[in-house]
């Protein structure tokens, strides 16, 4: 976690629980009286944030995948099962709003190019990139 992102996590949460200096699970339980949490968003998408999550959720919580997942890996379903957590899944677009993003790009709306170049060269200064068709 780069102090920038730390940064822009503090102002828009909380808490900022970074997992290279803590064990966020044990943290998680801490602060919670050992209940745990209701809610976890993994968009890490790796397999120790998942176990991670997992561990962090109270009896009834609920995962919310927002990864995009590059190497495939077991998942532990019976953490889930003994403890009755949901799993989810979300992409924040639907199928009618991809298809609009890529007719507006191949129709000029936008140039996407600066934004890809701010990205690669100045990454620790982002997390995403608002793209606007005016």
């Amino acid at each position: 976690m780069t102090t920038t992102r730390r940064e822009w996590d503090e102002r828009v949460a909380d808490l900022v629980v970074n997992p290279v200096e803590v064990k966020v699970a044990e943290e998680c339980k801490r602060l919670t009286e050992g209940k745990g949490v209701d809610v976890v968003f993994d968009a890490a998408g790796v397999e120790r944030a998942l176990k991670d999550g997992v561990e962090t959720l109270r009896y009834g919580g609920t995962y919310v995948n927002v990864a995009g997942w590059e190497t495939p890996f077991a998942i532990p379903w019976f953490p889930f099962m003994l403890k009755d957590m949901k799993v989810q899944g979300s992409m924040a677009y639907n199928d009618q709003d991809f298809a609009e993003t890529v007719k507006a790009y191949a129709e000029g709306k936008f140039v996407v190019e600066k934004g890809f170049e701010e990205l690669i060269t100045n990454k620790d200064n982002h997390i995403k990139i608002m793209i606007s068709p005016d």
